[in-house]
């Protein structure tokens, strides 16, 4: 069984940062809006209509009234401007921890969802889907996705989002469910939803190895090697960060070594767990099974080192390791264990060095 390491940090899909690009949207909306233009994309009567969304005194109803306008305008100039007013408002909720207000008015900008451009022609039905479906969506989704977990409502958030995503299949919609789920553990709806994400976004990392993980900590070997290899196709693409994302590495490459060790393919789970390493060299569980399969291709001292290794580790197999290690080195002196200490020191020496 693969032992999943706790604690580790998941990674999201969403920009890090976003409740800054938040802000910093909700700023611009300070800006002056546009004066009255002979060659704008809006009418006079749409920008009557815009100034009076925006100066709406009854908070609730301004947020309908600019809802309303971002759905039913075709100009980008004037939404772009309700956009920052609409975000600038949910801000100042979430500063005064208004949570409520924030799922309500996010949702109401979410449902716009595919009646968002009804009505428009065809070039503009495209240009207001491109609109929609820009970086404000992903904010507003963070923002209903806190604001339900801030008022530990979880349940009403999930049942919301599988909504919009049969409305609007997409990536991030898909992302945020699966998340909500990976976080209540229950793993049948997170590999669903992990899935379904996939269908969108094939090399998210993030997905992938929580699917990783799941199938790992399941013991299921043959779907989390399938998704290792996945992740490792993913990781080697460009953007990715020379050593972010070498923790996964190193994981993925202890599954595969696992997948093939349990299946007695010890020449090849070598490889694995030495790549593993390559990524992790303080990793006694990948030590561990290592030392095993230099036993099982009788190299009695590589296995009596890797055994070391994984003891002064200290970690899960380190017990075993030493029991294991002490069972290879009596027989090949004099049935004792004068001089292990010097292969204790060796290992530690080697897992020092850079």
């Amino acid at each position: 069984m693969v032992e999943v390491e706790n604690g580790h940090p998941r990674q999201s899909r969403r920009p890090a940062g976003w409740a800054a690009l938040l802000l910093a949207l909700a700023c611009s909306g300070a800006h002056a809006f546009p004066a009255l233009q002979d060659e704008a994309d809006y009418s006079q009567e749409e920008y009557a209509e815009f100034q009076s969304a925006t100066q709406e005194s009854n908070p609730a109803q301004r947020e309908t009234r600019m809802a309303n306008f971002l759905k039913s305008s075709s100009s980008n100039m004037l939404r772009s401007h309700v956009l920052n007013v609409y975000i600038q408002a949910l801000a100042d909720y979430r500063k005064q921890q208004n949570h409520q207000a924030v799922a309500r008015g996010s949702e109401k900008f979410l449902q716009l969802g595919a009646s968002f451009t009804a009505g428009l022609d065809a070039d503009l039905q495209k240009a207001g889907k491109k609109f929609y479906q820009g970086k404000s969506y992903d904010i507003f989704l963070g923002l209903a996705t806190e604001a339900y977990q801030k008022m530990g409502n979880q349940a009403k958030f999930v049942e919301f989002a599988q909504q919009l995503y049969a409305q609007m299949p997409n990536a991030d919609t898909a992302y945020s469910v699966a998340k909500i789920y990976n976080d209540i553990g229950n793993a049948p709806k997170f590999v669903e939803w992990a899935n379904k994400t996939l269908r969108h976004d094939p090399d998210n990392l993030p997905m992938l190895m929580e699917l990783v993980r799941v199938y790992a900590t399941q013991n299921n070997l043959p779907e989390a090697s399938r998704y290792a290899r996945q992740a490792l196709k993913a990781v080697e693409t460009p953007g990715k960060g020379s050593g972010e994302w070498d923790k996964q590495r190193a994981l993925c490459y202890r599954v595969l070594g696992e997948e093939a060790f349990v299946r007695s393919q010890f020449q090849q789970a070598m490889a694995q767990f030495q790549n593993s390493l390559k990524y992790d060299k303080h990793n006694d569980h990948a030590y561990f099974r290592l030392g095993f399969c230099y036993w099982q291709l009788s190299q009695g001292e590589p296995a009596m080192a890797a055994f070391a290794k994984a003891y002064v580790l200290n970690g899960p197999t380190s017990k075993q390791a030493r029991t294991q290690l002490e069972a290879l080195y009596k027989p090949t002196h004099n049935n004792t264990l004068t001089g292990i200490e010097r292969l204790y020191e060796r290992a530690r020496e080697e897992l020092r060095s850079p």
